[in-house]
């Protein structure tokens, strides 16, 4: 049994109430997280998004499914507007014509598509020669591949040249980390709903 001294009192706490009061404790700190980095232009700051939202999203048991196991509702959703990537980028570097990578525009409303969880990571917001790139892959690049949580060996060409244009453009968020900064934006909204259900009403054994 877990053991809590605060205030005193001598209180157990079953390993089931244990985990779930920290998973809950861990996801309203994930979201704190996201919309104080959003705040900032630094682009170590920005890159941090990226773990964050691997937390949240892509790893083998994401925080927000966690919660979700014990906290049905509110539904969440997602409002990510279609990328659609230009026929033409006149007078940029041969990198930015085949790859393209969605700006502040993918930042929905409530016209917007409502998207799951699922449909959010398999959404396309970036393109490599004409194939589209998702939110999983660029999370996951930017976590695994470019330090937002280790440096990593590229296993996809388009991580490749995003780790060649990285000197030229270092310490700034131009491009093309910047993408992390709307789609950090949609997920903050998406789970704004939730994360104020779990503050006015936190589980307690």
């Amino acid at each position: 049994m877990g053991e809590d001294f605060t205030g005193g009192r001598f209180v157990t706490v079953s390993p089931e109430a244990s985990r779930r009061i920290l998973t809950e404790w861990l996801f309203l700190k994930t979201v704190a997280d996201v919309e104080q980095r959003l705040l900032s232009e630094d682009r170590y700051t920005v890159l941090g998004l990226a773990p964050l939202l691997r937390k949240l999203f892509v790893d083998a048991e994401p925080l927000l499914q966690a919660v979700r196991r014990n906290r049905q509702q509110p539904a969440v959703g997602f409002h990510l507007n279609p990328f659609v990537p230009a026929t033409q980028v006149e007078g940029q570097p041969g990198w930015r014509i085949a790859l393209q990578f969605g700006r502040d525009e993918l930042v929905g409303g409530a016209n917007s598509p409502r998207r799951s969880p699922k449909q959010f990571m398999s959404a396309p917001v970036a393109s490599w020669r004409g194939v589209a790139l998702t939110v999983r892959e660029i999370v996951k690049h930017y976590s695994n591949i470019e330090g937002g949580v280790h440096l990593g060996l590229p296993e996809r060409d388009f991580s490749d040249v995003l780790l060649a244009i990285f000197p030229p453009l270092y310490d700034q968020v131009p491009d093309p980390v910047r993408i992390l900064i709307p789609l950090a934006q949609v997920a903050a909204e998406g789970l704004r709903e939730l994360r104020d259900d779990i503050v006015a009403a936190p589980f307690r054994e």
